[in-house]
């Protein structure tokens, strides 16, 4: 059982507790807050027993835990991931990882000096379904159209619009739409298709000043992919990939949820269901479990999601250069 640490008190990290209380092989030893009466109050729902701190370095000392769950505000991913690879402790940390590759190739660097794994939690890159989706692409013919979209109003935008900033529409906290939401259409679309040819993109800004609409188009020789997210505005559309033969469609980007193809002549394939949010993240806590236990045997396949991690966060900046998204942490890197 490997003892792990969580940085963050939302439901997300309520909901890899869950994911990774479910591999069996993971068991949360450590929580963190700014508010030592926070991390005790989350801690007594979610993980009794826990070590309870409100300072980073503490925790990073502490001998009881041997990984971390870092889901702290975007711009904070870097140097507190940093800090626990520093301290020779295993790091899963959320998306998106950092504001640019180099920040990323940088943090896998000292992950592989100080011997220890450092993971994307990136639920639909784990789960079974992202085979399913694979397989159902290779049956599509030729595809020349990918539209992937993730768009819903986020819980804090009527705080928002009330004049209040939550830290979810804090540029400070290098947020917004394509980072929070478009990671999600960013990652398929490489895994899949490769890097493009040219990018292209635009935004639609909120009044915080960070993104609530973006728009991508990744243009390939043969075919062209779009990637639209939004925190202000819902989605009632699937997400397609359309092929000569056929068009794949799925409901929710998160968990490619009710996948089906629907051929030319109209007829339909069930590929999937309705993964719950959890579960899903049961599968990314598996991996990361799995690359601690057993680093030889899942080298390969860690090596290449390190580097689709990587090329992510580039592809990322890039879509926000490209949009004129700009952060204050940004450094040029």
């Amino acid at each position: 059982m490997i003892e792990y640490g969580v940085v963050g008190t939302s439901w997300i990290t309520e909901h890899f507790i869950e994911g990774a209380r479910q591999t069996g092989k993971l068991h949360c030893g450590a929580v963190y807050s700014r508010s030592l009466g926070r991390a005790e109050e989350f801690a007594a729902a979610q993980a009794p027993q826990a070590e309870l701190f409100d300072d980073l370095d503490a925790m990073a000392a502490s001998e009881r835990i041997q990984a971390v769950y870092v889901a702290s505000p975007n711009s904070l991913h870097y140097e507190q991931s940093a800090l626990f690879l520093r301290a020779g402790k295993h790091v899963i940390c959320e998306k998106p990882l950092t504001t640019s590759e180099e920040k990323a190739r940088e943090l896998y660097a000292l992950a592989k000096e100080k011997g220890v794994v450092f993971l994307e939690a990136i639920t639909t890159m784990h789960m079974p379904e992202m085979k399913r989706l694979e397989e159902g692409i290779a049956r599509l013919g030729k595809v020349s159209y990918i539209k992937l979209f993730y768009e819903h109003v986020s819980s804090k935008y009527n705080a928002l619009a009330a004049g209040s900033l939550p830290n979810i529409f804090n540029p400070a906290f290098a947020t917004g739409a394509i980072m929070d939401m478009g990671v999600y259409c960013v990652y398929p679309i490489l895994h899949l298709f490769g890097e493009p040819d040219r990018v292209l993109a635009a935004s639609a800004v909120t009044q915080s000043g960070v993104d609530g609409v973006t728009a991508a188009v990744f243009s390939y020789p043969d075919k062209l992919a779009v990637a639209s997210a939004s925190k202000i505005g819902t989605n009632r559309c699937w997400s397609e990939v359309q092929g000569d033969k056929g068009t794949l469609v799925f409901e929710d980007m998160s968990v490619f949820s009710n996948m089906k193809i629907i051929w030319r002549d109209g007829s339909e394939e069930t590929l999937t269901g309705n993964t719950p949010h959890p579960r899903a993240m049961s599968f990314e806590a598996d991996s990361f479990a799995e690359f601690i236990l057993h680093p030889e045997k899942n080298r390969e396949r860690y090596e290449y999601l390190a580097e689709l991690s990587c090329r992510v966060c580039g592809m990322l900046l890039r879509v926000r250069q490209a949009a004129g998204v700009h952060f204050p942490c940004d450094d040029g890197r």
